[in-house]
C-alpha cells in the first residue's frame, strides 16, 4: 500500500496575484484531510468479524497477513504528516486499550470528513475542535451510563468480552479454546493489592510448529523455547531441581584482541589442554558445591557459552544444561523462579537459586521444549504454549491472543462493559443528536457532525458483512428510538438482534479511549540538573571516584504507570531547589506540545514572581492604550501625532487577531471594544470560549504585567533599531533596499493580519515612496538618496514604473480597499 501527496498543478511564475490569505490555509487543511482520510479508508474493509484480512510485504521482504489494525499501520509507509498521525492514534489506542485499533483510526478518518463540511459551511477551525471535544466529553458520559459493571470474579463475562475481540480475527472460529487462555493468563499475573497495574509482558507466549490452534495450553508453571542439551548424555528430566542462572561462559577465556599463539612443543600444547581441562573442571565443581543441579546460559556474543568439555563435566556430575537464554529473557526468568543472575564464578552461592519439583523436556506435535513445574515462591507470570501449521499462523495467533489479553486487562482496569455489534455508537448518535437541537450556533452543528461521524462504526460492519448499510443504519436508529439501547448488528446472522443476548461485549474502556483519541487528533543538559537536585559532582575518571562526591536518596525504583517506565529518586538528602513533572500523551505530538504549553506556564508565574502585578487579558489592555494614545495624539504636533496615531491603531492588532482566530467578525468586535473603553470599562474584552465581549476580570483572564510591558518595549525597540535617523540613515543603499524587501517578504505572508499591513505600509513604505523623509523629520539633502533606492525597490517588486507602483503592490497584498 502507498500513501500518495496531492501537488498544485500550473502554478505560475511572477504576472499571477497572490491567492487571498483565507485561501491558502484552506486548501492545506483540506489537503491535510484527504491525506489522512486516505489511511483510513485503505484500513476501513478490515473492520468487524468480516473484515478483510490485509497481506503486507515489509520492507524485509516478510509477508504478514493480519486484520489487526495496529499492525497493518506499523507497517504502512505513510510519509504525509497528517496521515501519519493516523499511525500514531493507532499505536496510541494499542498501548491504552489493546484493542479497537481499527476503529479508531475508521472514526478518526470519519471525525474529518465531517470537519471538511463543517470548514466548507466556513465555521471556524477553532470552534470546530471546541464543539467536537464537547460532543466528545458527552459521548463519553452516554457510554458510561449504558455501560454494564461487573466483578472479575464473574469469569462468564469476561469470557464473553474476549469472545467478541477474537471473533474479528483470522483465529475466530478456535475462540472457544483462545478465550479461556487469555482471561486465565491475565487473571494469573494480577496483583490483587494494585489490579490498575497489570504489565501483560508477565505473560510468556512460546510459538512451535505442529499440530493445530487447537492444541494451544496455558502451562502450569514455565515454558522455555530453548532445548536441553544432551549432546554429552546430559540429563533430560531433574526432579527437586535447583536452578541457577548464569551469565558468564563455560568456555576457556578469550583476550581483548585477536592473537595468534605458534606452539611447537607437543609438551606445550599438552600443557595447555591440561590447564584449560583444570579451568573447567574447577567451575563446574563449584556449580555443583552449590547444589545447583539445573544450569540456564545466557547466550554471549563473546565467545561459546560452553564447549564439549565443560558439557561433559556437567553430565557427569548430572546437570542438566540450556544454553541460548536471551538477554531480555532474563528478568522475567528471575521473576517466574524466584533465582538471581550469576554474573561470575564466585558469587555463585546457593541463595541464588530457583527451585522447581520437575523440569523435563516435553514433546508435543513433534515440537520439544522444556517445561518447569511446581516452582517454590512463583511470581505472578504465566507461560502460554502456541502452535499452528505454519509461522504465519503462529504470528497471528500471538497477535490475536495479545489483543484478547488486553481487552480483559482493560476491564481489570475499568470494571465496566459496553455492547457491541455498533450498539453504542448508535446510540452515541441518537443521543448527541437531541443534544444538538437544545444548542446554538456552531455547537448545534458540531454536536450533529460528530453524531452523524460515530455511526461510521455501525455503517462499516454492514458494509464488510455485505448487508445494506442504508436499511441497517435505519433499523437500528429506529429501534434505538423505541428505547432499544442495546440493539447491534448480529454480522453471523446478518440482522438485528439484542446484542446483549449474543454475548457480543467489549470493555467501556476500549470505546471511550477510541472517542477520545480521536478527538484528540481533530534537549535540555542533564548533568547540571542532576547535580544540582541530588547533591553530586560529576566523576570524569575513576581516580577521582570518592564519597564526597556521591549524592544520596532513600529510594530509587523503576515505576511503571500507564504502561511506560521511568525511574523515580525520593527523599533526596540536600535536594537543590528542582522538580521534575512526567508529563503522558497519547503521541510525540501531543507530548511536545504539552511540554511547550506547560513551558509557557511556568514562565508566566515566573513572571509575577519578578513584577507582582497583572493585568486583563482579551486585548482589553490593547484597546485600553489605543484609546489613550489617540487623545494624546490630538495634543501633538507635527508627525509626533502621525505615529501616536499610527502606533494606537497598530496595538489593536492583538484584539484583532484574537477575534480572527476565534471565527468572530473583527471590524465588529473592535467597535464594541472602542466604544466600552470609551465609556470607561476598560477590563472589557473578548471572552473567545463565549463568543462575545465581556468583562475580562470576571472570567479570570490575566496575565503579567511583565508580559505585556515586554510586548511593547521589545517590539518598539525592534522597530527602532530599523528605522531610526541615527542608524538606519547612515546604512549604505544595498543594506537599505534588503530592509525595505525584508519588510515586504514579510507583508507577503498570509498569517499576517491586514491591519498590521496598512499600519506598516502607512507608516513606513506608503510615506516615504510617496511624501519622502519629511514626515519622519528628514532634511531633503538626508531623504533624497534614501527616497530613490525606496522608489527603486518598489519598482523591482511591482515590476511596473513608480507611478503604477504602489498601487500594483496594495492591490498584490489585498489592501487596494483599505488604503
Amino acid at each position: 500500500m502507498a500513501a500518495t501527496t496531492a501537488s498544485t498543478n500550473n502554478i505560475s511564475k511572477s504576472n499571477d496575484t497572490i491567492k487571498s490569505g483565507a485561501e491558502k490555509p484552506m486548501q492545506v487543511r483540506l489537503g491535510n484531510i484527504t491525506a489522512a482520510r486516505a489511511v483510513a479508508d485503505a484500513i476501513r474493509t478490515s473492520l468487524g468479524p468480516r473484515g478483510l484480512d490485509k497481506m503486507i510485504e515489509t520492507g524485509r521482504k516478510e509477508i504478514i497477513i493480519s486484520n489487526d489494525g495496529a499492525t497493518i499501520m506499523k507497517h504502512l509507509s505513510v510519509l504525509h504528516p497528517a496521515a501519519h498521525m493516523l499511525v500514531d492514534l493507532s499505536m496510541s489506542q494499542d498501548s491504552e486499550a489493546g484493542d479497537g485499533t481499527t476503529s479508531v483510526v475508521v472514526f478518526a478518518g470519519s471525525l474529518l470528513a465531517a470537519c471538511e463540511k463543517l470548514l466548507n459551511k466556513g465555521i471556524h477551525p477553532a470552534k470546530i475542535v471546541a464543539g467536537f471535544k464537547n460532543a466528545a466529553k458527552a459521548a463519553v458520559d452516554v457510554l458510561e451510563g449504558i455501560s454494564i459493571p461487573i466483578v472479575l470474579s464473574d469469569r462468564e463475562s469476561l469470557l464473553k468480552s474476549a469472545t467478541t475481540s477474537l471473533g474479528s480475527k483470522i483465529v475466530s472460529q478456535h475462540s472457544s479454546t483462545l478465550a479461556p487462555i487469555a482471561v486465565d493468563s491475565v487473571l494469573r499475573v494480577v496483583d490483587p493489592s494494585d489490579e490498575q497495574s497489570v504489565n501483560l509482558s508477565d505473560i510468556r507466549i512460546v510459538k512451535k510448529i505442529g499440530g493445530t490452534i487447537e492444541d494451544t495450553m496455558l502451562v502450569p508453571g514455565l515454558v522455555l523455547n530453548q532445548n536441553v542439551i544432551t549432546s554429552a548424555n546430559g540429563p533430560r528430566r531433574i526432579e527437586k531441581a535447583k536452578i541457577g542462572l548464569i551469565q558468564f561462559q563455560l568456555s576457556p577465556p578469550k583476550p581483548d584482541m585477536d592473537n595468534q599463539i605458534v606452539v611447537n612443543d607437543y609438551r606445550q600444547m599438552d600443557q595447555i589442554l591440561k590447564e584449560e581441562r583444570t579451568y573447567l573442571l574447577n567451575i563446574v565443581k563449584q556449580i555443583k558445591k552449590a547444589g545447583c543441579n539445573v544450569l540456564l546460559i545466557q547466550k554471549s556474543i563473546l565467545r561459546d557459552a560452553v564447549n564439549t568439555l565443560s558439557l561433559h563435566f556437567l553430565s557427569k556430575l548430572k546437570i542438566m544444561a540450556i544454553k541460548e537464554i536471551e538477554r531480555d529473557e532474563i528478568e522475567f526468568l528471575c521473576k517466574t523462579l524466584g533465582c538471581k543472575p550469576i554474573a561470575d564464578i564466585e558469587s555463585f552461592t546457593e541463595d541464588k537459586l530457583g527451585y522447581a519439583d520437575l523440569i523435563e523436556e516435553t514433546e508435543i506435535n513433534d515440537a520439544k521444549f522444556v517445561q518447569i513445574s511446581g516452582i517454590k515462591n512463583q511470581g505472578r507470570t504465566a507461560s502460554i504454549v502456541c502452535f499452528g501449521s505454519n509461522q504465519l499462523v503462529l504470528e497471528e495467533t500471538e497477535r490475536s491472543l495479545h489483543d484478547a489479553q488486553c481487552v480483559i486487562r482493560c476491564l481489570v482496569k475499568k470494571k465496566s462493559m459496553v455492547a457491541g455489534g455498533g450498539a453504542p455508537e448508535i446510540e452515541i448518535s441518537q443521543k448527541l443528536f437531541k443534544m444538538a437541537k437544545m444548542q446554538i450556533g456552531y455547537e448545534s452543528l458540531c454536536f450533529s457532525a460528530f453524531a452523524e461521524a460515530v455511526e461510521v462504526i455501525p455503517i462499516t460492519l454492514a458494509e464488510n458483512a455485505g448487508l445494506n448499510p442504508i436499511s441497517v443504519i435505519t433499523e437500528l436508529r429506529s429501534k434505538h428510538a423505541d428505547g432499544e439501547k442495546y440493539a447491534g448488528i448480529n454480522v453471523k446472522k446478518g440482522m438485528i438482534t439484542n446484542i446483549i443476548d449474543e454475548n457480543v461485549l467489549q470493555p467501556l474502556l476500549v470505546s471511550t479511549s477510541l472517542i477520545e483519541l480521536a478527538t484528540e487528533t481533530i534537549e535540555r543538559d542533564e548533568i547540571e540538573f542532576l547535580c544540582k537536585t541530588l547533591g553530586c559532582k560529576p566523576i570524569a575518571d575513576i581516580e577521582s571516584f570518592t564519597e564526597d562526591k556521591l549524592g544520596y536518596a532513600d529510594l530509587i525504583e523503576e515505576t511503571e504507570i500507564n504502561d511506560a517506565k521511568f525511574v523515580q529518586i525520593s527523599g533526596i538528602k540536600n535536594q537543590g531547589r528542582t522538580a521534575s513533572i512526567v508529563c503522558f500523551g497519547s503521541n510525540q505530538l501531543v507530548l511536545e506540545e504539552t511540554e511547550r504549553s506547560l513551558h509557557d506556564a511556568q514562565c508566566v508565574i515566573r513572571c509575577l514572581v519578578k513584577k507582582k502585578s497583572m493585568v486583563a487579558g482579551g486585548g482589553a489592555p490593547e484597546i485600553e492604550i489605543s484609546q489613550k494614545l489617540f487623545k494624546m495624539a490630538k495634543m501633538q504636533i507635527g508627525y509626533e501625532s502621525l505615529c501616536f496615531s499610527a502606533f494606537a491603531e497598530a496595538v489593536e492588532v492583538i484584539p484583532i487577531t484574537l477575534a480572527e482566530n476565534a471565527g468572530l467578525n473583527p471590524i465588529s468586535v473592535i467597535t464594541e471594544l472602542r466604544s466600552k473603553h470609551a465609556d470607561g470599562e476598560k477590563y472589557a474584552g473578548i471572552n473567545v470560549k463565549k463568543g462575545m465581549i465581556t468583562n475580562i476580570i470576571d472570567e479570570n483572564v490575566l496575565q503579567p504585567l511583565l508580559v505585556s510591558t515586554s510586548l511593547i518595549e521589545l517590539a518598539t525597540e525592534t522597530f527602532n533599531n530599523k528605522w531610526n535617523k541615527k542608524t538606519f540613515f547612515k546604512a549604505k543603499k544595498i543594506k537599505t533596499f534588503k530592509i525595505y524587501m525584508g519588510y515586504y517578504s514579510i507583508l507577503k505572508r498570509n498569517d499576517i493580519p491586514s491591519k498590521f499591513k496598512v499600519m506598516v505600509i502607512k507608516a513606513i513604505i506608503h510615506a516615504v515612496s510617496t511624501c519622502g523623509g519629511e514626515l519622519l523629520g528628514m532634511s531633503a539633502t538626508r531623504y533624497k538618496p534614501l527616497q530613490q533606492v525606496v522608489d527603486a525597490a518598489t519598482r523591482t517588486l511591482a515590476k511596473c514604473g513608480k507611478s503604477a507602483a504602489l498601487v500594483r503592490l496594495r492591490k498584490e497584498l489585498s489592501l487596494t480597499d483599505q488604503i
